[in-house]
């Protein structure tokens, strides 16, 4: 390499008796070369904990080593130093660095990497790229790589007589790429292998390490207690939530493996695993929102894509709208990165204030979102005693397949939630406020993560597109007679009466007048002749029962002649006021608030037992549109799928139908094969 003035050079730097020095003592190279003036030996800010100082003796005098931590003891750091010491301290040499996830690799190890570097007095020497760090006098064949730990192929090919490879969060690498690993640490006596992370799991190769193969290995196992880099609120506030014989304060601050909670529904080492698996976002995409309800709980708002989990957004004391505008931001957010159309599945705790979130988004019209509304204490199935457990047996299901975030209170919520089986033999997730007495806060992460992964299927919409706020088309009902005035009488199964008022102009259906409540057929009659007179007044079947007794009857002894829609037909009334609301022709007075109301929640999927209580108003409007469906025509002609019968017994057949419905020789599309 040609040299200019300006540049500095690995011997400008390095004498041989200053490379041999450091090749045996690690601890010096960091002090005098990394930290140089910084170091506290100088009067700086920076210096070696005894238990970097450990693992960094431990790599210059063994070929395997191999560590289980608790949190913040400061492996990372560790890991750079080496990495800069063994490419300074050996001649052409080699240096790979993985991990199970880019996050762990990337963001962290390599951006510690590149910060020490920075400060360090060989940072003229070197250049470090996003995967790369190398010796500007030898960039192809001395230098350090990061290749994250997903596949065997990323590890294959590398090969070095001089070649060190630091494994950091060792137990999510899977064994196959261990062995993939074991043919390159085979070329001579100066191969060296440091493993470490925090101890989740009770198997594979880092457990092996310490276990059935620990007389291959130097090994150390460091308590967060024992390091002066930890901040003591951590410790504490782990001791005070779970205790120290919790697997969670053993992992992440003793540094020992866990024992198993035989009570936890999913394992901490599941969900460790599933924060260093990396997955790739495809499919739906589906939010879950748990709402703050008081105190120190949180808002929490998450979202899938696929099975990868992203980060979540969280806030305190939040107000419904400014939940609702939030999971608006969230969906826009959402579709601006990823492109995505389809309709984003948007899964809610309905419960108590969340239901305030639940009707405000569904009003939404410009997002295409489909609100779900979920109960925790709602109804199960035959292995779950309740929907909450029932959502929480959704993840554990896929727990071992999906991509969770690096966030330890999701991580301490998901395997710390513990369940039993009831009397009838089904599953249980122990209650929130059971959790909540028992580790002093709320598992709001959790919860909306499992509300991601819900498979409750949102009750459709009959009319999604209604608009209670247009009412620039209400007008009081005229009594010209080319307009068509109705009143419409619907009883449930259990005589509840809903009746509407409205007029047909040719042109719109408006409904200006509503009752529902439990009164007498006198009462209703004496309110229905007061608005008269009609050119119809309608009943369903319900009301009819061919004896002196039925309601009908009893209408006509007050002077009201209910006559039965015998052209009632639901689901075509339903399809044609669906269109009458897309082409604004149907229009609700304010007046009539219980109406609007029953429209903005009609669901199609719902029961129809249930929704006879809830939605009678929508029933009596059916009955109407029924009766002036005749006027319009099918937006498209119906087509019948080829037949394999008497095709043409089975169109005049259905022509005669359509014939009886809207009138004979009417346009209307006729079926045709």
């Amino acid at each position: 390499m040609k040299r200019n003035a300006q540049d500095v050079f690995y011997r400008d730097i390095f004498t041989e008796s200053m490379v041999k020095h450091y090749i045996t003592h690690p601890v010096d190279f960091v002090e005098e070369i990394i930290f140089h003036k910084n170091s506290k030996r100088l009067g700086g800010e920076y210096e070696i904990s005894w238990q970097q100082a450990e693992l960094l003796n431990s790599v210059a005098h063994h070929k395997r080593t191999t560590v289980k931590s608790g949190r913040g003891i400061g492996k990372t750091a560790v890991y750079a130093w080496l990495t800069l010491w063994f490419l300074c301290t050996r001649d052409q040499s080699l240096v790979a660095c993985t991990a199970p996830t880019y996050r762990q690799l990337h963001d962290v190890l390599w951006t510690e990497l590149s910060r020490w570097l920075d400060k360090s007095l060989i940072k003229d020497i070197f250049t470090a790229t996003s995967d790369r760090v190398y010796l500007n006098e030898h960039p192809k064949t001395w230098y350090g790589t990061a290749r994250t730990a997903n596949s065997t192929e990323a590890m294959q090919g590398l090969h070095n007589p001089h070649f060190l490879f630091l494994i950091d969060e060792a137990p999510g690498v899977m064994d196959e790429i261990y062995n993939t690993i074991a043919p390159s640490l085979t070329q001579g006596l100066d191969n060296r292998m440091l493993i470490g992370g925090n101890p989740a799991r009770v198997s594979g190769f880092f457990h092996d390490s310490f276990t059935k193969h620990a007389n291959y290995w130097n090994s150390f196992t460091f308590s967060s207690e024992d390091s002066p880099l930890v901040d003591h609120d951590f410790i504490y506030d782990m001791e005070s939530r779970y205790g120290r014989n919790h697997d969670l304060f053993k992992v992440h601050v003793s540094g020992e493996f866990p024992a198993g909670n035989p009570d936890a529904f999913i394992s901490l080492e599941l969900v460790e695993e599933a924060t260093m698996r990396e997955v790739d976002p495809s499919g739906e995409i589906q939010v879950g929102v748990d709402v703050a309800r008081f105190g120190d709980d949180l808002t929490v708002i998450g979202h899938r894509h696929g099975y990868k989990v992203f980060p979540f957004t969280t806030k305190e004391k939040t107000s419904v709208p400014e939940v609702s505008a939030m999971v608006i931001d969230k969906v826009k957010d959402i579709r601006n990165r990823t492109g995505y159309k389809k309709p984003i599945k948007v899964a809610i705790d309905d419960t108590g204030v969340g239901g305030g979130v639940t009707d405000l988004l569904m009003l939404d019209r410009d997002n295409n979102i489909e609100v779900v509304p979920c109960n925790f204490g709602g109804a199960g199935n035959e292995n779950y005693d309740n929907e909450g457990s029932q959502m929480w047996g959704n993840v554990k299901d896929v727990i071992k397949i999906i991509e969770l975030p690096d966030d330890d209170n999701l991580v301490r919520e998901l395997s710390s939630r513990r369940s039993k089986i009831t009397s009838h033999g089904k599953i249980r997730i122990e209650p929130k406020k059971e959790y909540k007495k028992m580790f002093k806060s709320s598992p709001d992460r959790a919860d909306a993560l499992v509300l991601m992964f819900s498979s409750k299927k949102s009750d459709r919409l009959v009319l999604p597109n209604f608009d209670h706020l247009n009412t620039d088309m209400v007008k009081l009902p005229n009594y010209v007679s080319a307009n068509k005035r109705y009143c419409s009488l619907f009883y449930s199964r259990d005589s509840v009466p809903s009746v509407v008022w409205g007029f047909w102009d040719g042109r719109v259906l408006q409904i200006y007048d509503e009752l529902s409540e439990q009164l007498t057929s006198q009462t209703i009659s004496g309110k229905i002749l007061l608005g008269g007179p009609y050119d119809r007044i309608f009943g369903n079947s319900h009301m009819f029962n061919k004896s002196a007794e039925d309601v009908g009857s009893q209408f006509r002894k007050h002077g009201v002649y209910v006559l039965e829609n015998s052209l009632y037909d639901e689901s075509g009334s339903i399809t044609i006021l669906s269109e009458m609301v897309d082409n604004r022709k149907f229009v609700v007075s304010p007046k009539c608030p219980l109406l609007i109301d029953q429209l903005r929640r009609w669901k199609i999927d719902s029961s129809r037992s249930n929704t006879e209580k809830e939605h009678g108003l929508c029933y009596a409007v059916c009955s109407i549109v029924s009766e002036i469906k005749k006027f319009f025509k099918l937006s498209q002609p119906t087509v019948i799928r080829p037949y394999s019968g008497d095709k043409e017994r089975l169109i005049n057949e259905l022509n005669k139908r359509l014939d009886a419905t809207y009138g004979k020789g009417k346009n209307v599309g006729y079926m045709t094969i």
